[in-house]
């Protein structure tokens, strides 16, 4: 939050439920520094291989961990989703949001690796994926933060006067989404 805030940037924060219960402080602490926050479900569980029942209660959980301060944006777990799971979020009335630069910080890179990688990929439009550290600390061997941490400070240095960096609602006020 520090960093984005130096920088004047925002973005979005699709929170897990079981995280978001645990540390409402830092739910509210980046609504109110103007972020979005989205929901990523309840425990990070691969939508397809679920039920409908268990999908519809892990958005529900999650949505009532991020409220007051949720939109009804959703990214899907690993990115994994089919029909059923896309035709539950539409019944929810969330939107479905992928991305289209992942920067691979989940696998401990190096910081410049990082902001190396999005910088050859990043265009105007770009939906770039972080992960941080309340959606790792359930899986240990990624619970090492400050790369993505640096590397946004990296990146937001190199290309902050050439990019706005927007929040996703903000972002469709400018244009529809490119599937």
């Amino acid at each position: 939050l520090e960093v984005l805030e130096r920088y004047r940037a925002v973005g979005t924060f699709f929170m897990l439920g079981e995280a978001a219960k645990r540390h409402s402080d830092l739910v509210r602490e980046v609504a109110q520094a103007g972020h979005a926050i989205g929901n990523h479900s309840w425990d990070h569980s691969s939508f397809p291989l679920l039920t409908g029942k268990e999908r519809r209660t892990q958005i529900r959980r999650c949505e009532a961990a991020i409220a007051p301060y949720g939109e009804r944006l959703f990214r899907p777990p690993y990115g994994h989703q089919n029909i059923a799971s896309r035709l539950d979020l539409l019944w929810l009335r969330y939107r479905v949001i992928t991305w289209n630069v992942n920067t691979q910080d989940w696998l401990d890179r190096d910081p410049n690796w990082i902001a190396d990688h999005i910088m050859k990929k990043v265009q105007p439009g770009s939906v770039i994926l972080f992960h941080d550290s309340l959606n790792l600390v359930l899986k240990e061997r990624y619970a090492q933060r400050w790369p993505t941490i640096e590397a946004v400070n990296i990146l937001l240095k190199r290309i902050g006067d050439q990019y706005r960096f927007v929040t996703i609602p903000r972002l469709f006020e400018h244009g529809h989404p490119v599937r």
